[in-house]
């Protein structure tokens, strides 16, 4: 039995790591994401701010 799940274990473990680093980095992708547009909806104010000042100048 043992050695059996070992077998198994070892022929899916790559198939695991794999999953695990594409599970990884999708979740790096989302959080980053997230962080993203917090960052940018609490600081909105100083954004649009620039941006009036750009026009301005620019």
């Amino acid at each position: 039995m043992q050695k059996k799940f070992y077998l198994f274990a070892k022929n899916n473990l790559r198939c695991y790591l794999l999953s695990f680093r594409h599970l990884y980095h999708s979740s790096i992708i989302f959080f980053s994401f997230i962080f993203i547009h917090n960052f940018v909806k609490t600081h909105l104010k100083y954004f649009t701010k620039l941006r009036y000042i750009c026009t301005i100048y620019f």
